[in-house]
C-alpha cells in the first residue's frame, strides 16, 4: 500500500531532493526550470577545419610562405615543410582548444580550398611560427548530438518491444 500524503517518509524525500534550507540549494522545481532556461539560451558552437604549417626557424616558415604565394598546393608544401606529426590537417577544432593567437587566427580567416588557399601571414606561438590555414566551418547548437544519440540508442529497444508484441499476437 503507498504511503499517505504528508507521511513522514514522504516528507524525507523531499528533504534530501530539496537540500538543506542554509542556501545552499534550490527545490527540485526550480532546478528543472533554471536548466530549461539555460538550455533554451545556449549559443551555437563554431568549429573550424585547420591546416597549419608548423615551422620552428623563421627563415624555414618565410620559405614555405612564399612557396603558397607563388601557387604551389598548401597540402603540398605542408608535407615538405611543417614539422609536425599531423603534417598540415588538424581536423576539426573549437574555440579553447587551440592557443591563443592561432586560435584568433583560425576563427578570422574565410574558408578556402588547398588548391587556391586563403592563408594567415605567419603566427609565432610557443611551438613555433604557423601558416594558418581553414578549409570549413560548422556550426551547430550544443547539445543537438546528444539528442541524435539518444535516438540512436532507443531505436533497438523499440524494435524488440514491437517484435516482442508481434510474436505475442501471432502465437496467441
Amino acid at each position: 500500500m503507498p504511503p499517505k500524503k504528508g507521511s513522514s517518509t514522504e516528507k524525507k524525500t523531499a528533504d534530501k531532493k530539496g537540500g538543506d534550507k542554509k542556501g545552499k540549494g534550490k527545490s527540485t522545481g526550480e532546478d528543472a526550470e533554471d536548466k530549461d532556461k539555460s538550455a533554451k539560451g545556449l549559443k551555437a558552437v563554431t568549429a573550424v577545419n585547420v591546416r597549419h604549417i608548423l615551422c620552428e626557424k623563421h627563415s624555414k616558415a618565410t620559405e614555405a610562405l612564399t612557396k603558397i604565394q607563388e601557387g604551389q598546393a598548401f597540402n603540398k608544401v605542408a608535407q615538405e615543410y611543417s614539422e609536425d606529426k599531423a603534417k598540415g590537417d588538424l581536423g576539426w577544432m573549437v574555440r579553447g582548444s587551440m592557443v591563443g593567437a592561432f586560435q584568433d587566427v583560425a576563427f578570422a580567416l574565410t574558408p578556402s580550398t588547398v588548391d587556391k588557399p586563403i592563408i594567415s601571414s605567419l603566427v609565432k606561438t610557443n611551438f613555433g611560427y604557423h601558416i594558418i590555414m581553414v578549409s570549413l566551418i560548422k556550426t551547430r547548437r550544443l547539445g543537438s548530438h546528444v539528442y541524435a544519440g539518444r535516438r540512436a540508442a532507443l531505436r533497438p529497444t523499440q524494435i524488440k518491444r514491437r517484435t516482442q508484441a508481434y510474436n505475442n499476437t501471432t502465437t496467441g
